[in-house]
């Protein structure tokens, strides 16, 4: 009897010790829910959907995926690459959300 009780509360001990882990793993995870749409159009600004995108950056979105230049750009590979030859003028806030996931990149990588 005394051995059941003792595989009981090591059971409990385990359920309790990955309830907190499953909570800091979702604390810790929860900020990529937030910066997850920012970081598909930074990732790919040619396949996101207008209607996912921030406001602000719409009219950039359509503006870039109608550039077959930049296009070509991203279908080499080479994301930096393609970030460098877009115009910070013409695309200002597809250039600080860059910026932004770069630095939230370096912080949290």
């Amino acid at each position: 009897m005394a051995e059941k009780f003792n595989k009981t509360a090591i059971n409990f001990s385990y359920v309790e010790k990955l309830n907190i882990l499953i909570q800091s793993f979702q604390d810790r995870f929860s900020e990529f829910k937030k910066v997850k749409p920012l970081l598909d159009i930074f990732s790919n600004p040619f396949t996101i959907s207008v209607e996912n995108a921030p406001k602000s950056m719409q009219l950039e979105i359509i503006d870039i995926q109608s550039d077959q230049d930049l296009r070509n750009k991203f279908n080499e590979g080479d994301l930096l690459n393609l970030y460098r030859c877009i115009d910070k003028n013409t695309y200002k806030e597809l250039r600080i959300n860059q910026m932004c996931q770069l630095i939230w990149f370096y912080l949290y990588m």
